[in-house]
């Protein structure tokens, strides 16, 4: 059974089960004093409610320093063969700072920590690159099936830039690429700025990519300030929307295979990365470094 976007907070309650009979939690053992209790924290701020919703799990990027290992994971490395930066978990490239999460790309030579000649993945092949980067991903600590994702993010405008917020299908692991499936949120690129790009991928009955894609012209994404990105998605569709505006919506019916599967009704899990060069062009080195800044990652589940 997989826990769709449980907040690590539910996960601890059985914990705080295991007691003796007659305790109660938080009782000394006998014989001994009771501890001082802690200093009471400050108060968290009220998230907003969302009509119909709750609010299932989320990260606000309050605490500086690295993102937090129980909700995301840096990928290290190269994504794939032919890229031009490099993944790392550096804090020059990852960070949380001043309330955002920071992905920063910069200029520069750098070894791939993956580096293997006897690979046989091409990437780890590629013994070093001219620029590094940022990518962090939930599988393994926290996938969604239906619900609404909503990212706040500021975007580089930037030559060669590509940053993107998407979800991989949970399985990807045994049913590889494309049959997993795949919805971008938002696809950006820096030789285009003002338009966001929607697409999915899926595979069709002979296992090759079948892609869908909606170019959102004249979006405000290029303006340098933050804007909301949101999917909601359920058993019938995926609606897009930017800044509470619907920009694209896609059937899921028109996804299912032969033999009933569909990749849109199985379990994803979070990415999100600012990558270069490939589809975003080719990058400035004058420009850099460029970042990308998350104010905030929440995921909502209707109620019945």
């Amino acid at each position: 059974m997989r826990i769709p976007f449980l907040p690590a907070c539910w996960l601890l309650t059985a914990a705080f089960c295991l007691q003796a009979p007659g305790a109660r939690a938080g009782d000394p053992p006998p014989g001994k004093p009771a501890a001082a209790p802690p200093p009471s924290s400050p108060p968290v701020a009220a998230l907003p409610e969302r009509p119909g919703h709750d609010l299932v799990w989320h990260d606000e990027f309050d605490t500086d320093g690295a993102p937090d290992p129980k909700r995301w994971k840096p990928f290290i490395g190269i994504s794939k063969p032919k890229s031009i930066v490099c993944f790392t978990s550096r804090a020059e490239n990852l960070r949380v700072e001043k309330g955002s999460l920071i992905l920063e790309a910069r200029a520069g030579a750098f070894r791939n920590p993956r580096h293997n000649p006897r690979s046989k993945w091409p990437a780890d092949l590629v013994e070093s690159l001219d620029y590094t980067s940022a990518r962090v991903q939930t599988d393994g600590l926290a996938e969604s099936l239906h619900g609404r994702i909503e990212c706040r993010v500021k975007l580089p405008v930037a030559r060669g830039t590509h940053c993107a917020l998407w979800t991989m299908g949970a399985d990807y692991a045994k049913v590889n690429w494309p049959r997993c499936g795949e919805i971008d949120i938002l696809e950006h690129l820096g030789r285009d700025p003002a338009t966001a790009w929607h697409v999915t991928h899926r595979a069709g009955d002979d296992g090759k990519d079948i892609s869908r894609s909606s170019a959102v012209k004249n979006s405000g994404l290029n303006d340098g300030q933050f804007h909301v990105l949101a999917v909601d998605w359920d058993a019938d569709r995926i609606v897009w929307s930017i800044d509470g505006k619907e920009t694209w919506r896609m059937p899921l019916d028109e996804a299912t295979l032969k033999d009933g599967g569909n990749a849109f009704r199985r379990p994803h899990f979070l990415i999100m990365d600012l990558s270069l060069g490939g589809w975003g062009g080719d990058p400035d080195p004058a420009s850099f470094p460029v970042r990308m800044e998350v104010d905030y990652v929440r995921v909502y589940r209707r109620r019945p």
